[in-house]
């Protein structure tokens, strides 16, 4: 078969973790503590931490890379365009590399990280591992998202963070004996584009292309900024509840403004009693959207959004009757 691209290995490794690395969760609330941090002051605690500890001073510059670290300088250099949680977060990532990176590589020597492009792909998605932690530590995160049922804007705004930070970290609750709701996390964009996928969920993701285009991932490009819940049946009759917004980015150049991406996030049924998101719907007896992986492997044969002619239906095309689409039977 074809060799696994470095990415998709990357992807490989944190799927089989169930997209969980608990030595990262516990160093991070270690230094959490050992720092002295908080939400309130996280910005400046790392600040000092990197200065006091490395040597390290925190610059700001107009440029669009929003992370150059160099280590001859002692200078972190971040972007101005970030918001105060991306500035902590590449902080924090930075730090993942300075004071765990031999645990990083350990974690990275992993046959599943068969090449060094995919080793080096994996070290800086555990660093971003790390960086999430410290920022939300797992204990406390976990503890408020229980309490706050799931909805993201009231973590946001208690963490410092922004909507993109907090659904990733929500994806990663599955310590064992402390476990939160298991979510697959997709993020896609204006061309239904699939750019970013974890999973601690039983959710098949597409590995390719992009995601169903009866996901609200795509509808929420028209409503920005408001959150689009819904239920969703794969074509083995599984249901998963599924809520999805936009999120936005940087723009680093009046000429590349609209920078906005989509994010979703998405649980079993029987979650749904936990998430604040999902009271507005009848979850006992929901309209669900049918849906499939993506369109070249859903069996679903009529419907009205596909786009591709699937590989599993095998029944011809008929030229004496037009269907929902020209591959429809």
């Amino acid at each position: 078969g074809r060799a696994r691209q470095p990415f998709e290995q990357v992807r490989d490794f944190f799927y089989a973790r169930h997209n969980h690395v608990e030595l990262l969760d516990e160093a991070a609330e270690r230094l959490y503590r050992d720092a002295g941090l908080s939400p309130r002051t996280l910005h400046d605690g790392l600040t000092a931490w990197l200065k006091a500890r490395h040597g390290i001073a925190v610059l700001t510059d107009i440029t669009t890379a929003p992370r150059r670290f160099d280590l001859a300088a002692q200078a972190l250099t971040l972007s101005a365009s970030l918001t105060p949680g991306q500035r902590v977060f590449q902080m924090a990532t930075q730090l993942a590399f300075l004071e765990l990176g031999e645990v990083i590589d350990d974690l990275a020597d992993d046959p599943v990280l068969a090449d060094a492009e995919a080793r080096r792909l994996g070290r800086i998605g555990l660093a971003n591992y790390f960086a999430g932690a410290l920022v939300l530590p797992y204990a406390d995160f976990l503890t408020a998202a229980e309490a706050e049922r799931y909805d993201i804007e009231r973590l946001g705004r208690r963490f410092g963070v922004g909507f993109e930070t907090i659904c990733h970290r929500l994806s990663t609750l599955q310590r064992a004996g402390a476990r939160g709701v298991p979510f697959f996390f997709l993020r896609i964009d204006k061309a239904g584009n699939v750019t970013k996928r974890f999973n601690s969920t039983d959710f098949h993701l597409a590995e390719y292309g992009g995601a169903c285009p009866r996901l609200e991932g795509h509808t929420c490009f028209r409503t920005p900024g408001l959150i689009l819940p819904q239920v969703a049946e794969m074509p083995d009759r599984s249901q998963f509840f599924v809520f999805a917004r936009t999120v936005d980015r940087p723009s680093f150049a009046r000429h590349r403004q609209d920078v906005r991406l989509a994010v979703a996030m998405g649980c079993a049924m029987e979650h749904v009693g936990s998430i604040g998101y999902a009271e507005e719907l009848n979850v006992r007896q929901p309209h669900a959207a049918e849906i499939g992986i993506n369109c070249r492997v859903c069996p679903r044969a009529n419907c009205d959004q596909r786009a591709h002619q699937a590989v599993v239906l095998s029944q011809p095309v008929d030229e004496n009757r037009r269907g929902a689409t020209r591959y429809a039977v």
